[in-house]
């Protein structure tokens, strides 16, 4: 350890033992104090929620800025030119993280990032019978519940015009665009944090 400017410096390899020691012992206690939630738990008594009755929260992939090397700058940089990873996020009702795979490059599409976390060795499960809302980039199925194509959806548009649903799908979008809005707060509370 040598002083330089005021501050102490490490070499990297005593960091990295200490960090990875750490990290050992975090991994250890991890089943006694890391909950995941019960799928089997009913949504909460809201509004936004009871038309989705098997529903176990929301999905979305987000995009985070980095500093990466010059060479792999062409690959992280997104469809509005910034240097971005593209992480997918799982929130229940209550704005909590279920899941989260960082680390893909901005370019990345986020079915393609969900199409990775649900065939990694620890991937992630959605239990029999459950779903997660999810946005019109991913495809609908058993176990995500997209709005409609084509139909007006994001809340902004619902505000604007200030008209109610004149169709079922638009008031079906309209639902789900409120009960799948826990993930865009949950991201942006993140993101000021």
């Amino acid at each position: 350890m040598r002083l330089l400017r005021g501050t102490y410096k490490r070499s990297l390899e005593t960091i990295n033992r200490h960090f990875n020691d750490v990290l050992t012992a975090i991994q250890y206690l991890s089943a006694e104090f890391v909950k995941l939630p019960d799928p089997s738990v009913q949504p909460p008594d809201d509004y936004k929620w009871k038309w989705f009755g098997n529903a176990l929260g929301a999905l979305d992939g987000c995009h985070v800025d980095v500093c990466v090397v010059v060479a792999d700058q062409g690959r992280y940089r997104n469809r509005k030119q910034q240097i971005t990873t593209n992480m997918i996020g799982v929130v229940d009702w209550n704005m909590k993280f279920v899941y989260v795979l960082p680390g893909w490059e901005g370019l990345a599409f986020d079915s393609r990032v969900l199409l990775d976390a649900m065939t990694r060795q620890d991937a992630f499960v959605v239990p029999q019978g459950k779903y997660y809302t999810v946005d019109a980039g991913y495809t609908n199925g058993p176990e995500f519940l997209a709005p409609f194509r084509s139909t007006r959806y994001h809340l902004k548009e619902w505000v604007s015009s200030q008209q109610q649903p004149k169709i079922p799908k638009e008031l079906y979008n309209l639902r789900h665009s409120r009960a799948r809005n826990v993930v865009e707060r949950t991201f942006g509370l993140w993101k000021k944090k």
